[in-house]
């Protein structure tokens, strides 16, 4: 593919796009459980709760796993590669203009002296 001023040329990867269509609808799930102890049909089973209380502690559960993880994100912003003003800039930019990184993401991505990056 080339991009230049007024010109998008690309061409069509025919075999990479016949390899690909050939593992169109097939999916792998892996278990750590032994075949004897579930079968391929169990392991991909819808969950059915029986009763009210069993529903309320899997979306309670649902929602508190949720919850950690919004609040693990938070803490750990400054040191994962996560933007922390994205918020912020979401109100001022273009909503259809290329998102850009703020200065404190791309200094997270940059090596630090003395590291092996």
């Amino acid at each position: 593919m080339s991009i230049e001023d007024n010109l998008l040329r690309f061409e069509r990867n025919e075999a990479g796009i016949a390899r690909e269509s050939r593992l169109d609808g097939i999916y792998i799930i892996r278990t750590s459980e032994k075949a004897e102890a579930l079968s391929a049909e169990d392991t991909v089973r819808p969950i059915r709760h029986r009763s009210e209380d069993h529903v309320r502690a899997h979306i309670f559960l649902c929602m508190l796993a949720y919850y950690v993880e919004w609040h693990m994100r938070k803490a750990l912003a400054p040191v994962l590669f996560q933007d922390e003003e994205l918020e912020a800039s979401r109100w001022q930019r273009h909503p259809v203009a290329k998102a850009e990184a703020s200065e404190s993401a791309r200094e997270k991505g940059k090596p630090r002296p003395g590291s092996n990056n």
